[in-house]
């Protein structure tokens, strides 16, 4: 796990992709948040190559994928069930 990832990037991260999500339809933000879970897998296989960390030899990439997708979906949701009251 890389902790400057975890506490600055993935942060700074969510508040963009929830601000410009925010101001999306409906589809618009389905195809974003798949494009977005779609390249943060390239990102971390280019991390991986460049030296940046090392999953175990069990990992699969597509766990990226829907990981991201879900934190990023549930993220938006929690984001606009709180603020749409």
């Amino acid at each position: 796990m890389n902790v400057l990832f975890t506490l600055f990037a993935l942060p700074i991260f969510t508040i963009v992709v929830v601000h410009f999500l925010q101001q999306m339809q409906l589809l618009d933000r389905i195809l974003s948040v798949l494009i977005l879970s779609f390249l943060m897998t390239f990102v971390e296989i280019l991390s991986e190559k460049i030296g940046w960390f090392v999953h175990s030899p069990d990992w699969r990439h597509y766990y990226t994928f829907i990981g991201y997708f879900l934190f990023m979906w549930i993220v938006l949701h929690y984001h606009r069930f709180i603020y749409t009251k």
